[in-house]
């Protein structure tokens, strides 16, 4: 009675046709004629809308037949799951919302990892000397290009500050382009430098600077 809004009496003796809007009434009656067929217990879930109000339900229906295997009536409960429907959508939506989030961060893990695998292919491969030295100015990599250059091997060179290998009379300017760069990091530049081959020797290389950001 409180979930149709109904009470018994009005209810007595009435076909759902009589008591429901037909789109409703309709689909009990089918419900109705599926429990029969069954011959068993027959659940289902429905909504239920009264004065623009929808109520989610929950309706088990048992047919009784008589010895001669007629059916006699159906006997049936309905309870609101409204509230756990509400539960269920808010779970489905955060569910799909969380997996839209992992599918966006895997895309950019692998597009990540993807410029990553080209970056250390061009890195390794490259015809030109390069070398990558962090914030402090210290080496941290070199391709093997570079260690031809400039003579020494790359266990020579890790963590070490790449300005002992420029040109004493250069290692001052070197140092301030270097901190210009780091502070507010223009776009690179290209400069002719003297550097110190491990042999002692001077050679003169163009080089080109750049922020790496991760």
């Amino acid at each position: 009675e409180e979930i149709f809004q109904i009470n018994k009496e009005h209810a007595s003796g009435k076909t759902p046709d009589q008591i429901f809007e037909k789109n409703f009434s309709d689909k009990i009656l089918l419900y109705f004629h599926e429990c029969i067929s069954d011959k068993g217990i027959y659940e289902y879930e429905d909504v239920f809308q009264s004065s623009g109000k929808l109520t989610f339900l929950r309706t088990k229906l048992v047919p009784v037949f008589n010895e001669n295997g007629t059916p006699e009536k159906i006997i049936g409960s309905s309870s609101d799951i409204t509230s756990q429907k509400a539960t269920e959508l808010t779970f489905l939506e955060t569910n799909a919302h969380l997996q839209n989030e992992i599918k966006e961060k895997e895309a950019k893990n692998n597009a990540y990892l993807d410029s990553k695998i080209l970056f250390q292919s061009i890195f390794n491969n490259a015809g030109i000397g390069i070398a990558i030295v962090d914030e402090k100015g210290c080496i941290i990599n070199t391709n093997e290009e570079y260690c031809k250059i400039i003579g020494y091997d790359f266990r020579e060179l890790n963590g070490k500050e790449y300005s002992f290998l420029i040109f004493e009379e250069e290692m001052e300017l070197s140092k301030e382009r270097f901190k210009m760069l780091t502070q507010a990091p223009p776009e690179g530049y290209h400069v002719e430098r003297r550097m110190v081959h491990k042999t002692g020797k001077i050679i003169d290389v163009l080089a080109t600077a750049g922020m790496f950001l991760n």
